[in-house]
């Protein structure tokens, strides 16, 4: 039982990319639709959410990693995205 309960979290966070592209591809659209300033514009606010996502994504390990308070990895699931 706990396995499949991974599986499918690992599954809905595989697909986050094909369902984030439907609300955001209209903002992008029209943020390129200005003539040069907008793929400036375009390309600063993509670099910065891949930046932000990234560290997000690196904040368990740098907790574990500084030894802050009790904070340990137990469960599957972080173990599998880590």
């Amino acid at each position: 039982p706990g396995d499949n309960k991974v599986n499918s979290v690992v599954d809905l966070l595989l697909n986050w990319g094909p369902i984030i592209f439907l609300p955001v591809t209209p903002f992008s659209a029209y943020l390129l639709s200005y003539p040069v300033i907008g793929l400036q514009y375009t390309i600063r606010t993509a670099i910065t959410l891949i930046f932000v996502g990234s560290f997000i994504r690196c904040i368990p390990s740098l907790l574990v990693a500084m030894n802050i308070g009790d904070y340990q990895i137990n469960d599957n699931l972080w173990n599998t995205l880590i």
